[in-house]
């Protein structure tokens, strides 16, 4: 089938769009990589090269606009999940979970500050951030088992010390390297995880 101009036309406008929502996109998570908890529309129609109006055409608020980053950031993210052991001695296994926690959060240290940060504001990005958690604690259990029949004390404590906000305040906070970072991860976890 032949495309008439006017598909053609229709073709270039979806690909137009498209590009300026990923530049809209791509502009918010420089900015928060830059230390912006909070960019405004304005900034971020400036980085991404297009108009504030294509900022709003493309996203209802800047809460639509953080909660896409923050899907866009749970997909792209999901294979360093994966990668966690399942198998193998809990040494092993806890390693494999740390590494991968490290990764995710190092990757993407900016946008879950920004994202916490913003949490009060935004009802999507309390939803996005419980998803991730339970997300985070099913994989926890998958390759931590060890963890299933402990008592909900332990499991909590496990939860918390592979957390974001233990890894961030570590490291940002107290000045540990990620090495000495996830030696008291592992220290505090290990015992937790009885035959």
């Amino acid at each position: 089938m032949v495309k008439t101009s006017e598909n053609a036309h229709a073709d270039g406008r979806r690909v137009r769009s498209e590009r300026s929502r990923e530049a809209i996109k791509k502009a918010m998570i420089d900015l928060m990589a830059d230390g912006i908890r909070e960019p405004t529309a304005q900034l971020v129609s400036e980085r991404a090269g297009v108009g504030i109006r294509t900022v709003f055409r493309q996203f209802d608020d800047m809460g639509s606009l953080i909660h896409s980053i923050h899907q866009d950031l749970i997909e792209r993210n999901s294979p360093i999940l994966q990668t966690t052991l399942t198998e193998g001695t809990k040494e092993e296994r806890l390693e494999s979970a740390i590494d991968a926690r490290h990764k995710l959060y190092t990757i993407n240290r900016e946008t879950f500050l920004s994202t916490y940060g913003l949490m009060w504001k935004y009802d999507s990005l309390k939803q996005n951030y419980a998803d991730l958690n339970h997300r985070l604690k099913k994989r926890m259990f998958l390759s931590l088992h060890e963890l299933k029949t402990a008592t909900e004390t332990d499991k909590n404590f496990a939860e918390m010390m592979l957390s974001f906000e233990t890894w961030n305040r570590l490291i940002r906070h107290q000045g540990l390297s990620p090495d000495d970072a996830k030696a008291i991860i592992r220290n505090q976890v290990l015992p937790l995880l009885k035959p």
